[in-house]
């Protein structure tokens, strides 16, 4: 059985470490990062994400975190699950942090095995996940309308 995990730092870090640089520059005063973790390490449903992580920073220093009364956290996240049984690609989205949980865009909505054509379509979607992260970026909030939900 392939290293899935590897596979998807192999195949996807690249492309989101080039993002990821791109908005950095697009958008100084924010916090723009790369990220690979494990999931699920305590239980039969082992994972992995790979993801960019953006934390925005009021524009005056003098404002602490404690009191934006929005989420101030954005995340790009490519997942894949079932590490140890039948590898699915499972994560492809947008979505603010807490309190929020609003989706920017959510282009999975149920897992797919892992082969060459779920790499493909996970590969496929960084340019549209980039682009609406970069929109919530400039935003600065989820919009107004906005209800709460987390990817499901």
């Amino acid at each position: 059985m392939m290293d899935v995990a590897k596979e998807l730092e192999s195949r996807l870090m690249p492309m989101l470490e080039v993002a990821a640089s791109t908005l950095r520059s697009e958008f100084p005063i924010a916090k723009i990062r790369t990220e690979s973790h494990p999931v699920g390490s305590l239980t039969d449903l082992q994972g992995h994400y790979v993801a960019i992580s953006c934390l925005l920073v009021e524009p005056d220093s003098r404002v602490t975190e404690m009191k934006r009364t929005q989420p101030d956290l954005v995340d790009l996240v490519i997942g894949v699950q079932h590490l140890t049984t039948e590898p699915e690609l499972s994560e492809l989205y947008v979505c603010w942090g807490h309190p929020s949980g609003h989706i920017e865009l959510e282009l999975l909505h149920t897992p797919i095995p892992i082969n060459e054509a779920a790499w493909g379509r996970a590969v496929d979607s960084v340019a549209p996940l980039v682009d609406a992260l970069r929109t919530a970026i400039r935003r600065g909030q989820p919009p107004e309308w906005a209800a709460p939900g987390f990817p499901g």
